[in-house]
C-alpha cells in the first residue's frame, strides 16, 4: 500500500454513507495518478492539522460527496468544473454553503461518530486564526506553516495541481 492509501483511509474514517466511500475511492484514484501526490514531496503531517495532502484530498472527497448528493448523480460522473464552481467568493461564503449542505444531508458538524462530520471539522479550521507565538510576519515567511482555511487551501491545491478526466 502507498502512503496515500494508508493515510487517506484514516482521513476517510470508518462508516458513513456509500457516497462518502465512493468519493474517497475516486479521490484516491485521481491523486494516485499524479506523480507529485504519490509518495512525493508533499508533507503528510504538518504542525497544524493533517498537512497539505490531507487538506487537498479531504476537500476533493467532500466536494465529490456533496455534489453527488446535490445533483443525484454517481460520484464518478462529477466533472472538475463542478468542483471549481463550488468555491464561493471568499472562504467564509464557501464554508457557510458547504456546511449548510451537510446539515441538509443530516450531518451534525459536532457529531463524534460521523466520519463526514469529523472530516468537516478539520476542513473548516482557519490556521491564521490559530496562530500563537511568532509574529504574523514570521508566520508568513515560514514555508512549513499552514495558512488560510483548510478547505479553501486544500481545494486550491488540488485544483491547481489538476486532475484529468477520470
Amino acid at each position: 500500500m502507498t502512503t496515500l492509501e494508508i493515510k487517506s483511509a484514516a482521513w476517510q474514517g470508518a462508516g458513513g454513507p456509500a457516497a462518502w466511500d465512493a468519493a474517497w475511492d475516486r479521490t484516491r484514484m485521481i491523486l494516485s495518478t499524479r506523480p507529485a501526490w504519490e509518495d512525493g514531496p508533499l508533507d503528510y503531517e504538518m504542525a497544524h492539522g493533517d498537512g497539505e495532502l490531507a487538506a487537498a484530498a479531504s476537500a476533493l472527497a467532500m466536494a465529490f460527496y456533496l455534489l453527488a448528493a446535490q445533483t443525484n448523480v454517481p460520484v464518478t460522473a462529477i466533472q472538475r468544473e463542478q468542483v471549481v464552481q463550488m468555491q464561493g467568493a471568499n472562504p467564509s461564503e464557501t464554508l457557510t454553503a458547504w456546511e449548510e449542505q451537510l446539515l441538509r444531508l443530516g450531518h451534525d458538524p459536532q457529531a463524534q461518530d460521523d466520519p463526514v462530520s469529523s472530516r468537516w471539522r478539520v476542513l473548516r479550521v482557519d490556521y491564521d486564526e490559530q496562530r500563537t507565538g511568532p509574529s504574523s510576519e514570521e508566520w508568513d515567511l515560514d514555508s512549513l506553516a499552514s495558512h488560510g482555511v483548510a478547505l479553501v487551501e486544500g481545494l486550491r491545491r488540488v485544483l491547481r495541481d489538476g486532475w484529468g478526466e477520470v
